[in-house]
């Protein structure tokens, strides 16, 4: 598990929340990570869904992305227990298009996989949206 706990880069200090990042790819998870952290937002890195679960806590993430290629059926079960335990949790999903996905996968907001500059002007949209409810 790769700890990036980044201080909020902002000039007027209000603190922008903290982003819990799991994704099983250790390239695509710290490039994710260090352009979230390049933006001033604080991200908690897990490499596996039980990192991710042992990490996550009611009220703690402003947003929880998940980016699983390996062990997709475990992440849904983890997207589907923080949606019952706190279900005002934004939970994002990011789906390859080369497989597919289970009939029960999870109940957060799915986007395919693509460019880190999406990737980014998704999160950012979805963080103003987590501060603003």
């Amino acid at each position: 598990m790769i700890a990036i706990r980044a201080k909020p880069h902002r000039r007027d200090g209000k603190d922008r929340g903290i982003i819990l990042l799991l994704d099983d790819s250790t390239s695509k998870r710290r490039a994710r990570a260090k352009l979230l952290v390049r933006r001033g937002l604080s991200v908690e890195v897990a490499g596996t869904v039980e990192q991710a679960r042992e990490l996550w806590r009611p009220g703690r993430y402003l947003i929880v992305l998940v980016a699983v290629h390996k062990d997709i059926r475990r992440a849904a079960e983890f997207c589907d227990e923080i949606q019952e335990k706190h279900p005002d949790q934004i939970v994002g999903v990011l789906v390859s298009v080369n497989r597919p996905l289970p009939r029960t996968y999870c109940r957060g907001l799915l986007w395919p996989e693509e460019k880190l500059e999406y990737f980014l002007a998704r999160v950012e949209t979805l963080a103003d949206f987590a501060r603003a409810a």
